[in-house]
């Protein structure tokens, strides 16, 4: 089984469990409503994530920033910077396109093939 992407993890692991089950016949978040968390780690705020939803009809679009890093005396040690966006239409997943920079590597996905998402495989530890 090939790993996806930690990227792919990260940003489309929300919406995917909340549609994963079944099709929604609506849009189960407001138009317009965005969502931000906190990147913690160490008891840090080491980033941010946020995520915007723009809804009309069956029509959904997700879009994911977030950047991260760390930084130790002063320097910065590690980058990450993500850009997503997922439109989705009548609870299928019909276009996802992903930019990442993890620490200076260049990561992209890309489909416009409409995607069923019926299960999540976890990705094994490294």
């Amino acid at each position: 089984m090939k790993a996806v992407p930690s990227c792919l993890i990260f940003c489309c692991l929300p919406v995917a469990i909340a549609l994963a089950a079944e099709p929604l016949p609506v849009c189960p978040v407001a138009s317009g409503q965005t969502t931000a968390y906190d990147i913690v780690r160490g008891g840090n705020v080491i980033g941010r994530q946020t995520v915007r939803f723009t809804a009309a009809g069956p029509d959904l679009t997700v879009v994911i920033d977030m950047a991260a890093s760390l930084h130790l005396l002063g320097v910065r040690v590690y980058n990450y910077e993500h850009h997503g966006e997922e439109r989705w239409r009548d609870g299928t997943l019909t276009s996802l396109v992903t930019h990442t920079d993890d620490n200076g590597t260049p990561r992209h996905v890309a489909s416009d093939q409409p995607m069923e998402l019926t299960h999540l495989d976890p990705i094994p530890p490294a």
